[in-house]
């Protein structure tokens, strides 16, 4: 089962946006606890990144790789996943550099909780251009997720 919380700086504090509960698939089922770990996060940054709509994120997890893999003493995962975990920190700069950049100020003035109309722009001729109102869910400095 792979778990998770989306949380939002507000301050000092983190409050929590959305919670994330998803199996895990049959083969990952099968690996190692070390190993189950990484994909439970792999899972939840796809969640994540379908409501921050690609903005940069920061991971936090609850324990180490180290401790992890010293509970199940397999040198062979442990070889491994600090392979791995070498590959992924040498990468992490690409990774950063690609991240869409923010702009210098806000495009709007939404924040959530507001309501708001949408215009259709594809409506037809003689019909409402206006749908709404929407509850705002969630901001970025380009993008407005509403409740729909």
């Amino acid at each position: 089962m792979a778990l998770g919380v989306l949380a939002q700086q507000l301050g000092p504090h983190k409050r929590a946006v959305a919670y994330f509960s998803k199996q895990l698939d049959e083969v990952s089922k099968g690996w190692p606890g070390c190993l189950k770990a990484v994909a439970a996060v792999i899972l939840n940054i796809e969640e994540a990144r379908k409501l921050t709509l690609g903005q940069k994120m920061t991971v936090l997890v609850s324990h180490t790789v180290s401790a992890m893999l010293e509970q199940k003493g397999n040198q062979y995962i442990y070889d491994y996943v600090i392979a791995v975990g070498k590959h992924f920190d040498k990468n992490a700069t690409v990774v950063i550099k690609h991240q869409p950049k923010q702009p210098d100020c806000k495009l709007h003035s939404f924040n959530p909780g507001d309501w708001v109309y949408v215009k259709n722009l594809l409506g037809k001729p003689l019909q409402e251009k206006w749908e709404g109102p929407f509850q705002v869910l969630l901001t970025t400095f380009t993008a407005v997720r509403i409740k729909e």
